[in-house]
């Protein structure tokens, strides 16, 4: 089923864009040209708000990239797909994946990072999250049982990064149960009632930090 941009709930950063935006902040220098592949509506420019960096936002719903130009038309927002990013080689110098790359069609995850090396320039820094496949990550996710969301293993994920020439330079996995138990009841308000509350929202950023966790992967790899 097509998802639908909600005016209040898909708005605002969570928990979970902050800390992506943490986890991205120390590898953006002055001036950095940033692709956001899957980005929505925008949330991690505006958690990235205060940075000094070039923005461009890429997904596959022209809706959510409609509502991202109104909202901030200061970032460069395009509807396309992973698959076929509509930039020339060697443009940017950070890409990220956050949660996308198990929304790729199954089979087409080397073509997506093949993409992304073609576009980032050498050198240049890829950081993707995914689910974790474990037990209590796919147990903690309502879309494994509705509609199969994909889990990745994280050896899996570093042979295909390998298999494209990303050299891996850091891999965690992050979100125990106080941030599961806040993404939960966020996703159970935001798609239930369309409303954003951040309950336990300190909380949960403390667990997120804490890089032991079973929920999700992350890894940054740089391009040779």
């Amino acid at each position: 089923m097509k998802r639908l941009v909600n005016d209040v709930s898909d708005i605002s950063p969570s928990v979970g864009h902050l800390y992506n935006a943490k986890v991205l902040l120390p590898h953006l220098g002055k001036g950095a040209v940033l692709l956001d592949i899957g980005c929505w509506t925008g949330q991690l420019f505006r958690a990235l708000s205060n940075s000094k960096i070039k923005y461009y936002g890429i997904d596959v719903s022209s809706q959510a990239i409609q509502k991202a130009k109104s909202v901030n038309p200061q970032g460069k927002w395009y509807t396309g797909s992973a698959l076929k990013l509509p930039f020339k080689n060697k443009t940017f110098d950070v890409v990220t994946l956050f949660d996308v790359i198990e929304h790729i069609p199954n089979g087409f995850e080397e073509k997506c990072i093949n993409e992304i090396m073609r576009v980032i320039k050498k050198n240049g820094v890829l950081i993707l999250s995914t689910p974790a496949d474990n037990f209590l990550s796919k147990a903690s996710d309502p879309a494994f049982f509705l509609s199969g969301h994909r889990h990745y293993r994280i050896n899996t994920l570093q042979k295909i990064l390998k298999n494209e020439e990303f050299v891996i330079c850091k891999t965690w996995t992050t979100g125990g149960i106080i941030y599961v138990s806040h993404y939960l009841i966020h996703l159970f308000l935001k798609h239930l009632f369309g409303i954003f509350i951040q309950i336990n929202g300190k909380l949960a950023a403390d667990d997120l930090t804490k890089e032991k966790g079973f929920l999700t992967h992350y890894l940054i790899a740089k391009s040779s």
